[in-house]
């Protein structure tokens, strides 16, 4: 069954395939709801499970402060994965060259922008 398939957690929405396709078909939309049905059903696959827990963690962050840090991002997602400690040995070389800043600061209604909106669930 398609919506059980991999290939939809893969895609990463960039469009390339639709501006190449001369059917004009907006298969990143296709993809976005195959994604959202095998999450809908439960069926994804157990190979993109970590996708989808990085999916569920951006838009999570991205709710509750109207902005992403990647530090905060990566914590989390470490966390919902049960790896808090992968990648930590990267930290401080990362901070140290200005590559990750630390959390700070929310934009106000974001949260009321972000509910105003349609939800679906993707990576």
């Amino acid at each position: 069954m398609v919506v059980e398939s991999l290939q939809p957690w893969l895609c990463v929405s960039c469009q390339t395939c639709a501006t190449r396709w001369p059917q004009q078909v907006d298969l990143s939309a296709i993809m976005d709801g195959l994604r959202t049905e095998a999450s809908e059903r439960g069926v994804a696959p157990a190979a993109a499970r970590d996708l989808v827990a990085f999916n569920q963690v951006f838009v999570e962050r991205i709710a509750a402060s109207g902005r992403l840090n990647e530090a905060e991002l990566g914590a989390h997602f470490n966390l919902r994965t049960r790896s808090p400690f992968k990648n930590l040995s990267a930290l401080p070389g990362m901070l140290a060259r200005g590559k990750l800043r630390l959390p700070g600061g929310k934009i106000a209604g974001a949260v009321a922008a972000l509910q105003a909106q349609p939800t679906t669930t993707t990576p």
